[in-house]
C-alpha cells in the first residue's frame, strides 16, 4: 500500500486565514490603531494609512517532522506617521500577537510560530514608512493511525 503525501502548500490556505484573524483580532493591535485593523492580502488602491499586509510567503519540506513543512512568511506594515515610532509600535504589537501563537488549522498541526526579524525603513516612493516583520511557522498533517483493533470473537 502506498503512502499518501499531502502536498506541500495545503496548510498554507489555513494558516494565511488564521494569520489574518489573529491581526483583526488583536488586543495590541487594537489598542494602538482601534477596532477596524486595516490588514489586507492585496490592499484596495487608496487604502488608508496605517495598514499592515500579508507578504511574501516560502514554503519548504522540514525534514525534522513527518511531511512537515517550514512556512516563511513576512507581514508589512504601512505609516504615514512622521518618523518611525509608530511603525516599531506596530511591530511590536505584531510580534507579541503572533510569536508562539497557537492556531487550529484544518488538518493539520501548528507545531511551532516564532518570530525572525524585523526592520523598519522609509519608503519616498510612497511617502511612508514601512516595517517589516518576518516570521517561521512549522506545520504538518494532522494523521489518525489506522484502526488495527480486531473483533474479539
Amino acid at each position: 500500500m502506498s503512502e499518501t503525501i499531502p502536498p506541500i502548500a495545503s496548510a498554507a490556505w489555513p494558516l494565511q486565514k488564521s494569520l489574518f484573524n489573529a491581526l483583526k483580532d488583536s488586543q495590541p493591535l487594537q489598542a494602538l490603531l482601534g477596532p477596524d485593523i486595516a490588514v489586507y492580502d492585496t490592499p484596495p488602491a487608496h487604502a488608508p494609512f496605517p495598514y499592515l499586509t500579508l507578504g511574501t510567503t516560502r514554503m519548504r519540506a522540514y525534514d525534522g517532522i513527518d511531511h512537515g513543512v517550514e512556512h516563511d512568511f513576512s507581514i508589512n506594515i504601512y505609516s504615514r506617521y512622521a518618523g518611525r515610532r509608530e511603525i516599531k509600535q506596530i511591530i511590536d504589537a505584531t510580534y507579541e500577537t503572533l510569536h508562539d501563537a497557537e492556531f487550529n488549522l484544518i488538518d493539520h498541526c501548528l507545531a511551532s510560530l516564532r518570530f525572525v526579524f524585523a526592520d523598519a525603513f522609509q519608503r519616498t516612493d510612497i511617502n511612508a514608512y514601512q516595517g517589516l516583520i518576518r516570521f517561521r511557522a512549522l506545520t504538518h498533517p494532522l494523521m489518525i493511525p489506522p484502526d488495527n483493533s480486531t473483533p474479539n470473537s
